[in-house]
């Protein structure tokens, strides 16, 4: 797989990047010198190409995915993020999964099959992976779930399914919802800087 990692600082936290559709390893890099300009940085590429744009899963069509792609892609992933985990000494419990969009599904699917592997998480605009899937026990687990109020790609009903599903596990789950669309803003960034400041020592 294709990844970038930055180590600024021994102390600090680790962000794995999860991009959108169409974006790279990097393009949360921005973002996150916002939230926490003193973390260390570990971005991956989407392995899947979807008309020349990168992706973590294949989808069958838009809000359709491809449940069985979605398995595979998701245990590529986590292998490949536990194996750099180890081979750059990072504790799990200081690793904050940051995703935008198919990147935050990818995220909710990394906690849907390996609930005991993550600790914090940062879902921006996430719809729902494989809903009938109920998830396993999350009382460790702070989730941050940023979504649009006029986002015609992750309705409000989504979110709403999300944080149910979520607080049925037990997770820790913080929901901001803002006047913007499916894009990302300052105000969005500013909230997710907020949250993860209040939870670090469970962080």
């Amino acid at each position: 797989m294709k990844y970038i990692f930055i180590k600024k600082n021994e102390s600090a936290l680790t962000y794995l990047l999860l991009h959108g559709t169409g974006g790279n390893e990097k393009d949360l890099i921005p973002i996150l010198d916002m939230i926490d300009p003193q973390a260390n940085v570990f971005g991956v590429l989407g392995e899947v190409s979807e008309h020349g744009m990168a992706r973590y899963f294949r989808r069958i069509s838009e809000g359709v995915f491809d449940e069985e792609d979605l398995i595979f892609r998701t245990q590529r992933l986590h292998d490949f993020v536990s194996e750099k985990c180890e081979e750059y000494q990072i504790d799990p419990k200081k690793l904050v999964v940051l995703g935008y969009s198919n990147g935050a599904n990818m995220a909710q699917s990394l906690l849907l099959h390996y609930p005991s592997s993550y600790h914090t998480m940062i879902l921006l605009h996430p719809m729902n992976v494989r809903k009938e899937v109920l998830f396993g026990d999350l009382s460790h687990v702070n989730i941050f779930i940023g979504a649009g109020r006029f986002d015609p790609i992750c309705p409000l009903e989504e979110t709403n399914l999300l944080e149910i599903r979520l607080a049925q596990a037990n997770a820790h789950v913080e929901v901001s919802i803002a006047n913007n669309d499916h894009r990302i803003t300052v105000e969005e960034i500013m909230s997710v800087k907020k949250w993860i400041q209040s939870i670090m020592p469970r962080a």
